[in-house]
C-alpha cells in the first residue's frame, strides 16, 4: 500500500498510493465502503468536548444539544469527562437511499463546553470498515449551547473514495 505524511495541523501533505504521488487531500479507494467510525477524543485534564456531526443535505444532527441518532448516524452520547465521543455513519444505507450519487460531505463540529473549563486541541480519528484510518488534530472553540465550530469535513465520493480534511 502507500505511505501518508501529515503536518502538525493535520492536513495531509503527500499520499503515495501504488507508487503514484498525489498532492492535496489523500483519497483512499474504499471498494466495499459500508461504515465510517468517528472518534472525537481529547487529552486529560480537559473536560467535556461537545460534538455535532451531520450529513450535508440529509436530515439531522447528532451530538449534545441536538439528537442522539438519525437514520444514518449513531452517536455514543455526551461524555462530560475525558472522552471520547463516537459517531457511526452508515454509508451503505445512505447509498441505498439514493443519498450518495456523486459525493457527500459529513460535517464535523466540536466545541468545549465553557462551564466545564476545557480548552486546547483535540483529535478526530476516522476509520472505515476496511480498516483505513485517518487522524487529524482539531481546534474547537468555546460554547454553551451545542457545538458549532466546523473542525473537519469528510468527503465521500460515489466511487467509494473518501477524504478527511481539517476545518470547514
Amino acid at each position: 500500500m502507500g505511505a501518508i505524511s501529515a503536518s502538525a495541523a493535520g492536513k495531509i501533505l503527500v499520499c503515495n498510493v501504488r507508487k503514484r504521488i498525489l498532492s492535496g487531500p489523500c483519497r483512499a479507494k474504499a471498494k466495499g465502503l459500508h461504515t465510517l467510525h468517528l472518534v472525537y477524543s481529547w487529552p486529560t485534564p480537559q473536560h467535556d468536548l461537545d460534538t455535532a456531526t451531520s450529513i450535508a443535505g440529509l436530515e439531522g444532527i447528532v451530538g449534545w444539544h441536538y439528537q442522539g441518532g438519525t437514520a444514518f448516524l449513531a452517536w455514543s452520547g455526551d461524555n462530560t469527562g475525558y472522552g471520547p465521543e463516537l459517531v457511526d455513519v452508515d454509508v451503505a444505507a445512505i447509498h441505498q437511499s439514493g443519498g450518495l450519487s456523486y459525493s457527500l460531505q459529513i460535517v464535523c463540529c466540536a466545541d468545549w463546553y465553557t462551564p466545564a473549563g476545557g480548552a486546547g486541541t483535540a483529535t478526530l480519528t476516522v476509520t472505515d470498515n476496511l480498516g483505513i484510518t485517518r487522524t487529524i488534530e482539531i481546534n474547537p472553540n468555546q460554547e454553551n449551547a451545542g457545538a458549532v465550530t466546523r473542525v473537519a469535513t469528510i468527503t465521500i465520493l460515489g466511487d467509494g473514495t473518501w477524504s478527511l480534511t481539517a476545518g470547514g
